[in-house]
């Protein structure tokens, strides 16, 4: 696909055409595995409509060759068949038209139910087909989604579960049409390895006409997706509270149940067929089946056939949604990201800007360039999981360098571009050498991880011989600590009790470090660490210096004033973040005084709210 993106910094313009640069043999022989997500069975249970690409496509329940059902534009999310199996309502993210549609199967008319700026939740048909049940919480104050229902043939969605500071989600219908299972509280992460207080949800059945209100989990796990059983008397529903999300169900004696024990994956997005006869979910980006009767799941066989809704080639005019913005240390070129691609360009001149990164299977972020400014780092994410690779500028070939089965990420090079320190799974922070094509753990803890954290969370020495960064600690707050590029134990240099740290900085000279901290809703502020010990400075020493002693006082004798003494000028201070000079102050090895470093903290007194 050939992008033309118009991007306007300052006053230079760029138009970004997808000519790639030179790859490696390993990055133009991959081939991208499909994804398939989100399964949705047909009542009765003899197909299933599931997400790929952003396109629903629909296979046999047994498995085999899927064909392509609707491809609309944009990303299609959560398609459900109708109770009569005649039509298909799913979520589509195209821009300008985000909402909820329905797709008459046959014959192909396509309606569209909401308008809203947020993207909705789609959850159930209610049983007669009459209605089609969602969260929102576009109209929250509290951000926190509410439970509509809106007809599906159109018309105004109504709320039906609004708590006023709680979440509702996953509202299912059930079978009789007089009440309503949902998912109240929490904010359940579905994309989640693993679990998290954010993530502890209550399953609850409520009767809305009759202003009633059960509560059918205790809350202390990640309960999600409920389904009704036929006969209305029974649930089905995903649980983590076995360690892993799991098929689970309660009985009408209020008695829970495991169902499945897959351990290794997760069960996500189940939908169940109208008889009750198999449920089907996604698990490790594959289509899965339960069996009701035989307590059996299997994994099914797909392959795609037809063409989705893809563009061979076209030109777009951008003009925002770019980051990852990384400016060479000569000043002449700029790297960024657009559209989960990589470019660089002139950064005086404008022009035409080239791809650097073309693999089809991967999202990129954050470039970061080396001393040098012919080489960028940068991140491959391939959703389960990251790497880092570099691209030598401007032919050079593409190289992957950390291994599979890891989310690295924050690329931060070293001073004279040899090496670079990055995060692994947000536990180590590593250093790479290039040239030696070596790896090692430099430190261990809390540290940031995408897409939380920022990558000026790490940061080199001017010399190199330090790496600053911010981890977690157990009593909660986060802090600065350095470590030896070379290796070492990771020392504390700041000790506030503050969660929001940041934007690392040294001085030129290296014996000071500069952080952003604050609170979780204070204004943040600049705090400054001095790593030696300085003189203080008092304010009767700085009054006297207004009195110096060779001022001629009239009651003394006067005396011939001396030439001025020609001192020589002071050396250039590089700019912090590019290599220092060799030989220049900020080049030099620097010997940390961690005694009393706890009292050598004090801030910059700017008067602003500091980012």
């Amino acid at each position: 696909m050939a992008v033309r993106i118009l991007i306007a910094v300052g006053v230079c313009a760029f138009v970004l055409a997808c000519v790639p640069l030179a790859t490696s043999a390993a990055d133009t022989a991959s081939v991208a595995t499909p994804a398939l997500a989100e399964p949705s069975l047909s009542p009765d249970h003899a197909e299933i409509a599931f997400v790929s690409g952003g396109d629903i496509w629909s296979v046999p329940s047994s498995g085999g060759t899927a064909r392509l059902l609707a491809a609309v534009g944009g990303a299609a999310k959560r398609p459900l068949f109708a109770p009569d199996g005649k039509r298909l309502a799913f979520v589509s993210t195209q821009a300008g038209s985000n909402g909820i549609y329905v797709l008459t199967l046959d014959g192909g008319a396509l309606q569209r139910l909401t308008h809203d700026d947020q993207t909705p939740d789609l959850s159930a048909w209610s049983a007669d087909g009459r209605y089609l049940y969602f969260s929102s919480n576009s109209h929250n104050i509290a951000y926190d989604a509410d439970v509509y229902r809106v007809p599906s043939t159109g018309g105004t969605p109504m709320k039906i579960v609004a708590e006023s500071y709680v979440n509702g989600t996953s509202a299912a219908p059930s079978p009789d049409g007089y009440s309503i299972a949902y998912v109240r509280g929490g904010f359940p992460q579905w994309w989640r390895r693993g679990h998290s207080h954010m993530d502890q949800t209550e399953l609850v059945i409520a009767q809305p006409a009759a202003k009633k209100f059960d509560t059918v989990t205790n809350g202390d796990s990640k309960d999600q997706w409920p389904m009704w059983a036929p006969d209305g008397r029974s649930l089905y529903f995903v649980s983590d509270r076995s360690g892993s999300d799991e098929l689970w169900t309660r009985g009408a004696d209020g008695r829970t149940k495991q169902l499945t024990a897959l351990k290794s994956g997760r069960v996500l997005w189940p939908s169940m067929s109208h008889d009750g006869r198999l449920i089907a979910f996604e698990r490790n980006m594959r289509i899965w089946t339960y069996e009701t009767n035989s307590g059996t799941p299997h994994e099914l066989s797909i392959a795609l056939r037809g063409l989705p809704d893809v563009v061979l080639q076209r030109h777009v005019t951008q003009t925002n949604q770019f980051s990852g913005l990384a400016l060479a240390p000569d000043g002449k070129k700029l790297a960024f990201v657009a559209r989960g691609r990589i470019f660089a360009a002139s950064a005086q001149e404008g022009g035409e800007a080239q791809l650097v990164t073309t693999r089809n299977d991967a999202a990129f972020d954050l470039p970061a360039w080396a001393a040098g400014s012919r080489r960028l780092a940068y991140v491959v994410d391939r959703g389960r999981e990251q790497a880092i690779a570099i691209a030598d500028l401007p032919d050079g070939a593409q190289r992957i360098l950390t291994p599979a089965g890891h989310h690295d990420d924050y690329p931060r090079w070293a001073p004279d571009g040899k090496s670079f320190a990055y995060v692994r799974d947000g536990r180590e922070l590593h250093v790479f050498d290039v040239a030696a094509n070596a790896d090692r753990i430099a430190a261990r803890g809390e540290l940031p991880r995408l897409p939380f954290g920022d990558i000026n969370e790490i940061a080199f020495s001017p010399a190199g011989d330090w790496i600053a960064y911010t981890t977690g600690e157990p009593s909660g707050f986060t802090n600065v600590f350095v470590v030896r590029a070379s290796g070492g134990e990771a020392r504390a240099v700041s000790f506030l009790a503050n969660r929001n740290v940041g934007s690392i900085a040294w001085s030129p000279d290296g014996t000071r470090l500069f952080f952003v901290t604050g609170q979780r809703t204070e204004s943040t502020k600049i705090a400054q660490i001095d790593l030696q010990p300085r003189t203080p400075r008092f304010r009767e020493d700085a009054f006297r210096k207004l009195f110096p002693e060779d001022l001629v006082r009239p009651e003394l004798p006067s005396r011939p004033n001396p030439a001025p003494a020609v001192s020589a000028p002071a050396p250039a201070v590089p700019i912090t973040g590019s290599p220092a000079p060799s030989g220049s102050p900020a080049a030099q090895r620097l010997q940390i005084e961690f005694n009393g470093i706890r009292e050598r903290a004090s801030f910059v007194p700017t008067g602003l709210d500091a980012t």
